[in-house]
């Protein structure tokens, strides 16, 4: 895994032996699956296999937030595919995200420290399939709740407009892009009055 914008732990650094055969699998902190993404569930209800819902209920617990606070929120993908936020309550009952890749996840983090100084979105970007030649390439994000759309325009050009689906105060969303022109190439979020407040380009692996 690598990791971009500001150095956030891993929590679980492989949660599925999915590297066989040489695959590739990398996530960045900051499909084509253009369905909408579920909006929040409790993990104990999320489809994912119960292995994996151990394995974050564990890393929840060893980081202070309570395994029972947590919900998956605005799933895209299936199974050991599955990208989404993780977000719980530390013991201070305050938000605490985790972004979640079906192969691993980042640490849990409260707003203060998801976001960097001034920045409306957070981000973790992961990609699978061969080095260089990925076979899926994903984001999954969190914004303020100042900001009131988020745009993904595609490698292949087009502009799609993400679910925004709300949290413990913020907005979460999530995209995965199985073919080289519906990989995500560049996200932007607006304010409530149109304005751009944040653009960040996906860097090619």
């Amino acid at each position: 895994m690598r990791l971009t914008r500001r150095p956030v732990r891993i929590a679980i650094a492989v949660l599925l032996a999915a590297a066989a055969g040489g695959a590739y699998l990398s996530a960045r902190v900051g499909a084509g699956d253009a369905s909408p993404p579920r909006a929040a569930v409790p993990l104990r209800g999320a489809a994912l296999p119960p292995t994996l819902r151990d394995a974050i209920a564990r890393a929840a617990k060893a980081e202070g937030v309570d395994p029972g606070s947590v919900v998956e929120a605005a799933a895209t993908g299936a199974g050991g595919d599955t990208m989404a936020a993780l977000v719980g309550a530390g013991a201070d009952a305050n938000a605490r995200v985790s972004f979640f890749h079906g192969f691993g996840m980042t640490q849990f983090q409260p707003p203060g420290r998801l976001f960097r100084p001034g920045a409306e979105m957070a981000f973790s970007e992961a990609y699978s399939g061969r080095q260089h030649e990925p076979a899926r390439v994903g984001i999954v994000g969190a914004v303020r709740a100042s900001v009131q759309r988020v745009t993904i325009e595609l490698v292949g050009g087009r502009l799609i407009e993400t679910s925004l689906v709300p949290n413990r105060g913020l907005l979460f969303f999530a995209y995965v892009g199985d073919t080289p022109d519906t990989f995500p190439a560049v996200v932007r979020a607006y304010d409530r009055s149109g304005s751009l407040v944040q653009t960040h380009e996906i860097p090619r692996p």
